[in-house]
């Protein structure tokens, strides 16, 4: 018997931005105004995590969305985005079991790498440096500002483990140049993490770009941004059990490089 998929089941983050989406494209077919733009953007993402922590890397994802822009003075518009965006990082940590406890494993090392989904929603400033300092050019450097919120959708964890086994328990590895090396079992998984961090994730945007038209009324936007966190990404209850970090309070940072056509 097939079964009715019901509006309640759509995730609210894919249903909040598709409401926008369609609100701005309806606006913009309705008034028919030469100020106001619309488009898409594609782009690489590389974050980390800001937890002053060793041992931590950064991870490189892309985003994609698309943007409604209204010109509000000569020089300056301001830009809505809703974008799919890649944010995360990877943490190695290593524990050494204390010594004189009968186990059979001596020091468990773990590299994480965490691949968080967010819809991300920055309203941005737009200055047209050329139109403020009086050239006349074709290419329209700009600088970029203004503030996001993120909201995740899901987190995930993929893990490589190395197990070192205690040499008292089990043979060790005669090496040619290290010497004797105990025994190692190395194992690869993946956990949802995704209650370990916050829904929402604030953020601000600085950056610059420049825009260049390329006929039939379109334009070409080169943007090279940074995304600070400015609220926490991890939960109280993730810091608690150590899951993601000794340190309380990590925030994501992301630098990202899109390419995006205006209309």
């Amino acid at each position: 018997m097939k079964k009715d998929i019901k509006y309640s089941k759509i995730p609210h983050a894919i249903r909040g931005g598709l409401l926008l989406v369609l609100c701005f494209l309806s606006t913009y077919t309705i008034a028919q105004d030469k100020k106001l733009s619309f488009g898409g953007k594609i782009g690489l993402a590389v974050s980390n995590f800001t937890n002053e922590q060793p041992h931590t890397g950064s991870r490189v994802g892309y985003q994609l969305g698309g943007f409604v822009k209204y010109n509000v003075l000569p020089m300056l518009d301001v830009e809505l985005d809703v974008l799919y965006q890649q944010q995360g990082g990877t943490k190695l940590s290593i524990e050494n079991m204390p010594p004189g406890l009968n186990t059979l494993i001596t020091r468990r090392t773990t590299t994480h790498n965490y691949a968080l989904h967010y819809i991300d929603i920055p309203v941005l400033a737009r200055l047209d440096v050329s139109q403020l300092l009086g050239w006349d050019m074709e290419f329209k450097p700009k600088v970029i500002a203004g503030p996001a919120l993120g909201i995740l959708m899901r987190g995930y964890d993929r893990y490589d483990r190395t197990m070192e086994l205690s040499s008292a328990s089990f043979p060790t590895v005669n090496d040619p140049i290290l010497g004797s090396v105990p025994l190692r079992v190395t194992s690869t998984d993946q956990e949802d993490v995704t209650g370990n961090f916050e829904r929402l994730n604030f953020g601000i945007y600085m950056g610059i770009g420049g825009e260049v038209p390329i006929g039939l009324n379109m334009t070409l936007m080169l943007d090279l941004t940074y995304r600070l966190g400015i609220s926490p990404a991890d939960t109280e209850d993730a810091n608690r059990f150590n899951i993601v970090s000794s340190a309380d309070d990590i925030r994501t940072n992301v630098i990202s490089f899109t390419i995006g056509v205006g209309f």
